[in-house]
């Protein structure tokens, strides 16, 4: 069984480098978590901002596959005695985007991915940490600004389910932002 896996990985590692683009991407991103589950909305409110860093490269010539990691951080009260917790995220994801249109100045996107969550919660009462793995769909559009640069409107739905002290969390919601890249 390993050597077919490995096999596979090597065939898709191949057609990955012969299919280069040549296009590489850096770039920063910063928008609004929206958390979906009711739990955290009761202590924390609905979300709050998130900013992070992304990587593309570009493969074949509509296709970039995409690794992004943020950070996310919260802060409310606690239920019952009302006293101070935070919450704090750091989403990884790893996925691929699809240029639709790949006009001079607009280029619509939709992409998909996997989504590694690390998070913790600090209260008085004890602290929390963890990881979940979920999946993300996003649509957005690429708006060119000169000739390296350009601006990301995203939004990403995330589905990302995961136990904590014999409670099932929601991790999953809505991720809207904005970025700024530069292509190499």
């Amino acid at each position: 069984m390993k050597k077919y896996l490995a096999f596979a990985i090597s065939l898709l590692v191949l057609f990955t480098l012969s299919a280069f683009s040549g296009s590489f991407t850096l770039g920063g991103t910063f928008g609004y978590y929206s958390v979906a589950d009711s739990i955290y909305k009761d202590l924390y409110g609905s979300g709050s901002v998130i900013y992070g860093g992304f990587v593309s490269i570009g493969v074949m010539h509509r296709i970039e596959l995409r690794g992004d990691i943020a950070y996310f951080k919260d802060s409310g009260r606690t239920s019952l005695t009302r006293e101070n917790t935070n919450f704090s995220l750091l989403p990884v994801a790893f996925g691929a985007r699809i240029k639709l249109i790949n006009e001079k100045s607009i280029r619509p996107y939709f992409g998909a991915g996997a989504s590694f969550y690390f998070y913790k919660e600090t209260a008085r009462i004890g602290d929390t940490s963890d990881t979940a793995v979920g999946f993300y769909l996003e649509g957005g559009s690429y708006i060119v600004v000169g000739n390296r640069f350009h601006f990301d409107l995203n939004l990403r739905y995330i589905n990302s389910n995961t136990k904590s002290l014999d409670e099932s969390i929601n991790l999953g919601g809505i991720n809207t932002g904005i970025g700024l890249g530069y292509t190499f």
